[in-house]
């Protein structure tokens, strides 16, 4: 039928299609760099939306992925719209294979398998390089194949390459594909290091290459590659298994759970089901909870509560609460009946909540009591990192939250908004307190927050950091801490000593001065010399096996602890440094004297013990220089260290590996007569229901996932008598729904 084209343009006008916010959020950033896609009145952009969105009605079964986006604008550099049109449909149903497109991509996993066993017979030596460090094709190449390179190499060759793929189809990606990797072959296999092999894959493109030279590698030495239907058949052999396993995760997520009401009694029909994302633990979850791995943790108010802990795989997380006993010296750790169905980056205690940040763009707000989800909000972005200015300043309506997120913006609203809104009933998707601040710092994740004194915020930004000033939430300055971009900062962390600040994939802490108008770089610190000490450098604990090179033990977490410098590696090699202060001589480069007592002395853990240095004449020409030796170090786990957390005068808490290991979590006691840590395993005990968690099935009702509820009267105590001054709710009347709420029941109404 003739105007084809046309008419699906006017539905998709007509009616908003699904994937109207997906194609929108792609439009810009479809060839950012050419003048033809840019916010202009003569740009592409429009034409590429009107594209994209009859494309959605065309084939609703694929609708939009990303990737079509670069297709289409390719097409759009040399074709009118409607040609340009016809032609991505004839690569998405004609010269790629089904699911190429799909939600799954399991068409494009395939054929990722593919090009993983064609790595292996054509380059052999490149094949087992890259299996040695596991190197998966389609962790890097799989971009490559959507996009057919559109998204990864200059116009001008990328339409070279489509003159053959137009002709050939599919096999003239795997072609190039393998002669790019064969043309850096070389400078792949003295790659050592998984970082750094990975990201030279990812990036090979962006690397100068000789066309001509890359397209007769290509059609000669890759002429043999198999032809498109022996692909196929090679293509079905890996679809198959990935069918199956993709069919039981799906059949999994179609099981509707009828969840009875909690203590928070929030209101829906009876007959309503739905799959919660934060709901109790399952008996199949708790048998595997054992083998998912520490990813985060945070301190407690105080001491005596102790630190909350998350464990996650497969985007499933499960979190303990590891608290002291009777015995303040023994710790235990207490699995939480709580199931979060994403993984959870980032948590901080505020208040009567746990507020989790998880991989899904969500906040939610966890009752300590309970162990209930009270309320969430959705954030479009993955939160990073959390930061409070501090403790006591819970109780502070006009202290700030402050939430770093993954797209480089910083959001932050007082604790007082928080009471507003939960009280009012606000918190629901796409909202946040009224007096919500939300400052753009960049494309790049903010992975990190740190105060370096007071009144002022240090925000890490991909290799900088924004120093801002705290009850403005203005941007003081900007530095520069590193300009590799495989070097993004990881950690801050504040002390008397200054700002220190570790880079991701390094070995390599930088120490800071950081003022309000100002800062200075202090003291640099590699510590991968110390990794195979002698044993007279330090005291070597438990007998261990350290590793005999300082080769992958970059940092994972550290701890700064009084006057001691905590680190955990990738490899689970743990460090711990003693920071001091010294005078020397310029001169003579002679020590005058080790000041680092007086301030020991301050420190509130006790660990003042050693004598100063005698003066020693000088020359009158003195520095102040940071010193940093090493006092211990043990090969605790053969995985990452990922918890580090300060138990005060007990000593402190690692937490390493999977939660069913023998040393996942242990408690490092320092003896007050010789001075050294050793490491005493915390016991699992079996999880404690939290109080009314039990429901009675006669008066069950399901809850509602995305409204707001109160897990109990205690929590809205709370929140009127601590967040919100007394003036603005005396007396606050609850509706009658809130009453049954807060009762723990709810009507049917």
């Amino acid at each position: 039928p003739k105007n084809i084209y046309e008419q699906l343009v006017n539905e998709s006008s007509a009616n908003k299609s699904a994937f109207t916010r997906d194609i929108d959020l792609d439009l810009y950033r479809t060839f950012p760099g050419n003048v033809l896609f840019r916010k202009e009145d003569k740009s592409l952009v429009p034409v590429l939306r009107r594209i994209l969105l009859a494309y959605s009605v065309f084939d609703p079964k694929i609708g939009y992925c990303q990737g079509m986006n670069m297709l289409a604008g390719i097409a759009l550099h040399v074709l009118p719209e409607e040609e340009a049109f016809w032609c991505l449909v004839t690569i998405l149903q004609k010269l790629m294979v089904e699911n190429y497109y799909s939600g799954s991509l399991l068409g494009a996993i395939a054929d990722q398998m593919v090009l993983s066993d064609l790595i292996k017979e054509r380059l052999p030596r490149l094949g087992c390089h890259m299996g040695k460090y596991g190197i998966e094709p389609h962790l890097i190449c799989l971009n490559w194949f959507i996009t057919i390179f559109a998204d990864v190499m200059p116009t001008h060759q990328v339409l070279k390459i489509w003159d053959t793929f137009l002709l050939d189809g599919r096999k003239t990606i795997f072609r190039y594909t393998l002669a790019i990797l064969h043309l850096h072959e070389e400078n792949l296999l003295q790659k050592d290091d998984p970082i750094l092999l990975h990201n030279y894959i990812r990036l090979v493109c962006a690397h100068w290459i000789d066309f001509d030279l890359l397209r007769h590698i290509a059609f000669t030495k890759f002429k043999s590659i198999p032809n498109t239907s022996r692909l196929d058949e090679l293509h079905r052999v890996h679809l198959l298994p990935l069918t199956v396993e993709h069919e039981k995760r799906e059949s999994k997520k179609r099981k509707k759970v009828t969840v009875p009401v909690s203590h928070s009694g929030f209101l829906m029909p009876q007959s309503a089901t739905y799959s919660p994302v934060v709901q109790r633990a399952s008996n199949e979850s708790k048998k595997i909870r054992d083998e998912r791995k520490w990813e985060c943790g945070t301190n407690l108010l105080t001491v005596n509560q102790g630190h909350l802990l998350c464990a996650g795989e497969n985007a499933q997380s499960s979190m303990y609460l590891c608290r002291p006993g009777d015995d303040s010296d023994e710790y235990s750790c207490v699995p939480l009946d709580l199931e979060i169905g994403s993984t959870v980056y980032c948590m901080i205690e505020v208040g009567p909540f746990w507020i989790l940040g998880t991989s899904n763009g969500w906040l939610y707000g966890i009752d300590k009591v309970t162990q209930q989800m009270l309320w969430k909000s959705e954030l479009k972005e993955t939160p990073l990192c959390f930061y409070v200015p501090s403790c006591e300043g819970v109780e502070n309506q006009n202290n700030r939250l402050y939430l770093g997120l993954a797209n480089g913006k910083l959001h932050s609203f007082t604790l007082q908004g928080l009471a507003v809104a939960l009280l009012d009933g606000l918190m629901l998707p796409e909202l946040f307190p009224a007096d919500t601040v939300v400052v753009g710092l960049g494309n790049e994740p903010i992975s990190c927050l740190e105060s370096p004194g007071e009144g002022m915020l240090c925000c890490g930004v991909g290799g900088r950091i924004c120093v801002f000033e705290t009850e403005s939430t203005q941007q003081l300055y900007d530095m520069i801490v590193s300009s590799e971009k495989r070097r993004p900062i990881r950690e801050m962390r504040c002390s008397r000593f200054g700002l220190w600040v570790s880079l991701k994939g390094s070995c390599n802490l930088l120490l800071y001065e950081i003022q309000s108008n100002s800062h200075s770089l202090i003291h640099e610190f590699d510590y991968s010399p110390h990794i195979v000490p002698s044993l007279n450098d330090c005291q070597i604990l438990n007998n261990s096996t350290l590793p005999q090179t300082s080769k992958d033990n970059r940092l994972t977490t550290m701890l700064v602890r009084g006057n001691e410098l905590w680190i955990g590696t990738h490899k689970g090699t743990l460090l711990i440094f003693k920071i001091g202060k010294e005078k020397k001589d310029i001169l003579t480069n002679t020590a005058i004297v080790d000041i680092t007592v007086s301030m020991e002395k301050e420190s509130v853990f006790g660990l003042a013990d050693e004598v100063p240095l005698s003066f020693l004449p000088n020359s009158g020409e003195v520095q102040e220089l940071t010193t940093v030796k090493l006092l211990s170090i043990d090969k605790i786990s053969e995985h990452p260290i990922r918890v580090l957390l300060d138990c005060g005068p007990v000593g402190v808490l690692t937490a390493s590996g999977a939660v069913g290991s023998a040393t996942s979590v242990c408690l490092w006691k320092r003896d007050q007569i010789t001075k050294i840590y050793t490491s005493h395993n915390v016991a699992f005990t079996s999880p404690v229901l939290p109080p009314n968690s039990l429901v009675n099935p006669n008066t069950a009702t399901p809850q509602v996932d995305n409204i707001i509820g109160f897990g109990c009267e205690n929590s809205l105590n709370f929140i009127q008598n601590s967040f919100a001054p007394k003036d603005e709710f005396p007396n606050v009347p609850l509706s009658p729904i809130r009453e049954n709420q807060v009762n723990g029941f709810a009507d049917s109404t």
